[in-house]
C-alpha cells in the first residue's frame, strides 16, 4: 500500500530554490513577486481613521492570502 501524506513529515514536501528546476524557479518568481506586491493593510478604528502607534506611525498588518483560492483559480492573478 502506498504511502499518504499525512505519512510524511513537512521537511518532505519543502526544497531550496536552488534545487528547483527551471520552470519550478519561474512559478516560484512569479508568486513570490505577486506576494511581494501587497501593501500592508492599515488598522483602523471604529470610525475608520487609521490606528497610530507610540511613534505615530500607522500600525499595518499583513493581508490575508486564500491560497486554496489561487491554486484552484483558472487563472490566477499572478501569471
Amino acid at each position: 500500500m502506498g504511502k499518504h501524506n499525512y505519512d510524511y513529515k513537512s521537511r518532505d514536501f519543502g526544497s531550496t530554490y536552488a534545487l528547483l528546476l527551471e520552470e519550478e524557479k519561474g512559478a516560484h518568481d512569479k508568486l513570490w513577486a505577486f506576494v511581494k506586491a501587497f501593501e500592508p493593510a492599515l488598522v483602523t478604528d471604529k470610525k475608520g481613521k487609521p490606528v497610530l502607534d507610540t511613534e505615530g506611525e500607522p500600525v499595518t498588518e499583513p493581508h490575508f492570502i486564500n491560497t486554496h483560492n489561487l491554486v484552484v483559480s483558472v487563472t490566477p492573478y499572478f501569471y
